[in-house]
């Protein structure tokens, strides 16, 4: 037995600490992700950094340290404890009492939560590990893709990859499944893009989405994408179609694609079995 066994046994035997520990840590990767979230699009060039340049800075996920973007107030430690410290600061800046951004507890706790369910999904496995970096991967795009409408291939490439290779070893899928559901991820999206131009001239899903359809493809497999792509559809429709009824936008009103990917790489992860198996029984019957 090796010294990481009773420590997963302890973890299995103690669901209330195995959560509260993930929690925890999502808790703290949460508050990791809001400076990915925030500052790769300027690293990228896809947005100016307004608060680097005008420092003079070149800005790093690691450098310079945390701050209000607004006034530069230096965050000291006890201002940088996820959701701790937003509470704390009734959500104001303690240097010049601008509101802070709902956004930054939000990413938090979302992180806590996929932790907690990720580790409910999967347990104290690798499987589980490699789960909560899907579902932080994805959350971070969502959160990019909903601030530039972009996807961006530093994020979307290396994660087709990263599913292709923790897939040579069967972790979610077989590693043809992995490398079909890559292409099915790409190709109906592409196919669909194409269509779509054919009719109304104009592009309708950008290659972005793609990519990240393979990258779900390559982590799920064939069956994962297929039900990523009926939930971000139905999810997408729905939101479309309320926002026309309520704020009277038209049907040709841009929305990014990627939150409905992530949500629907998500939804098949954790319950996509289960899910995909209830659907085939409305189809089929029992």
């Amino acid at each position: 037995m090796s010294y990481v066994e009773p420590i997963v046994q302890a973890f299995n035997s103690l669901p209330l600490l195995a959560f509260g520990s993930a929690a925890l840590f999502g808790l703290v990767i949460g508050s990791f992700l809001n400076v990915v979230i925030f500052r790769l699009p300027g690293m990228l060039g896809l947005v100016e950094p307004a608060a680097a340049t005008a420092a003079g800075e070149t800005w790093s996920l690691a450098t310079p340290p945390s701050r209000c973007p607004a006034c530069g107030h230096r965050l000291p430690w006890h201002q940088n404890i996820p959701v701790v410290s937003y509470l704390a600061l009734r959500g104001r800046c303690a240097g010049c009492a601008r509101v802070i951004p709902i956004r930054y507890p939000v990413v938090e706790l979302l992180t806590a939560g996929l932790a907690t369910l990720c580790l409910w999904r999967f347990q104290l496995t690798p499987a589980g590990l490699f789960a909560f970096v899907f579902c932080a991967l994805l959350l971070v795009i969502t959160y990019i893709d909903l601030d530039t409408f972009i996807v961006p291939d530093r994020l979307t490439l290396p994660g087709i990859w990263l599913g292709l290779g923790i897939n040579a070893f069967a972790l979610f899928t077989a590693a043809e499944d992995a490398i079909l559901g890559a292409i099915v991820g790409y190709g109906v999206l592409g196919l669909i893009n194409g269509l779509y131009k054919l009719v109304a001239r104009r592009e309708g899903i950008g290659r972005g989405d793609w990519k990240l359809a393979a990258l779900i493809g390559a982590w799920l497999g064939l069956e994962g994408i297929i039900t990523t792509l009926i939930c971000a559809f139905a999810l997408g429709g729905l939101l479309g179609l309320g926002l026309m009824l309520a704020a009277g936008r038209g049907p040709r009103t841009a929305l990014p694609f990627g939150p409905f990917l992530a949500v629907g790489g998500a939804i098949a992860l954790l319950v996509g079995a289960d899910l995909m198996g209830w659907y085939m029984s409305l189809i089929v019957g029992p």
